[in-house]
Formats: C-alpha cells, sequence, structure tokens
C-alpha cells in the first residue's frame, strides 16, 4: 500500500531499512529488486534482510571454499558486508541476538538471554578452576606418595595414610603436608 507524500507529511517512521537510503550499495540493491519486481515496486524491511543475509551466507561459502558449518563460522567471523541499509557484521561467542525490524520484546529477550548465559558461564568458569585447583592438588598428592613411599619402603597405601594421619594431627590439609614432603625431598 503506497501513502501519498501529502499524507505522510509530518510524521515520523523508525525502521531498520528505508529504501530511500542515498548510498551506493543501496542505490545497486534497488535497481536490482526493481528489475525482478517492476519498476513501481520498492523493497522493504523484509527483503533487505533477507538479501543481506544470503549474501553474507554466499560470501561466507565463497571465502571458506566450502559449506561446512566450522569453515563458514571462521569466514563469517569477522567479515563485513556492506549491505543496502549499512555495514554488517557477525561476531562468534555472543550472549544475545538482535534481529530486524528491531522490536521491544526482542531486545527484552535478547537481554535476559544474555545475563542468563553470563551468569552460567560465570558458575562453569568457577567450577573449572576448582576442578584445576583440585587436580593440581592430586598431582602433588600422589607426587608426596611416592617420595614417601620409597624413602621409607612403604606401600603407596601405607604412605597416602601416613600423609593422612598427619594431616588430622596437624590441622592442615593433605595438599599443604604433600607440598613439605616434596619440598624436603627437593633439599
Amino acid at each position: 500500500m503506497r501513502i501519498s507524500p501529502e499524507a505522510r507529511a509530518g510524521h515520523i517512521s523508525v525502521t531498520s531499512y528505508f529504501s530511500t537510503l542515498n548510498v551506493p550499495a543501496n542505490s545497486a540493491f534497488r535497481r536490482g529488486f526493481r528489475s525482478c519486481f517492476g519498476e513501481e515496486e520498492e523493497p522493504g524491511v523484509y527483503s533487505e534482510v533477507c538479501y543481506s543475509q544470503v549474501h553474507m551466507f554466499a560470501g561466507a561459502v565463497r571465502q571458506a571454499g566450502s559449506d561446512e558449518t566450522d569453515a563458514l563460522l571462521s569466514a563469517l567471523s569477522g567479515a563485513v558486508l556492506k549491505g543496502p541499509a549499512g555495514d554488517l557484521f557477525l561476531r562468534l561467542h555472543v550472549h544475545g541476538v538482535l534481529s530486524k525490524p528491531i522490536r521491544l520484546f526482542g531486545v527484552l529477550a535478547a537481554l535476559t538471554t544474555a545475563i542468563s548465559l553470563s551468569r552460567h558461564e560465570s558458575r562453569l568458569n568457577k567450577r573449572v578452576k576448582s576442578l584445576d585447583e583440585t587436580l593440581k592438588a592430586r598431582r602433588k598428592i600422589e607426587r608426596a606418595v611416592q617420595i614417601l613411599a620409597e624413602s621409607r619402603s612403604l606401600s603407596e597405601t601405607e604412605a597416602y595414610k601416613r600423609i593422612r594421619e598427619r594431616s588430622m594431627q596437624s590441622k592442615e590439609s593433605i595438599a599443604s603436608i604433600s607440598d613439605a614432603i616434596i619440598a624436603a625431598h627437593e633439599i
């Protein structure tokens, strides 16, 4: 539906794409659109979005030389498409997506998702750090058990038992006792 210029006078519109944008990429897009759909037709938001996404995908396939997901993601990361509405780019590892046309609900959903994913990632990072520290402590304990077993002619079970008993008596962690055994052995 077309609205006459008189009826549009004084109205303000907000959208992610206007076919009247005066940039070279949009002029080329409009010429191509009109040659396909008629000289009187104007492209809208959805035709611009489809056009841009298809061209971005095609450029990634050309650059990657493949349609495999990892190759495409690598090609798309940091790529810039001079689209009819301006530069488009894709960033990997983001926590939210806003699509065109931008709507309040979409912004709220993206923010909620981003906050939730950020919190989840933070919890996972803390867990990884904790597991890493546990693994490092376990390696020290194994080394201390080995040193004690060899130096005192004990079985590994008996050596670990002595380290554990010493830990309980001194109220220090088994890892701290193991550090002391390793340090004493290295002198």
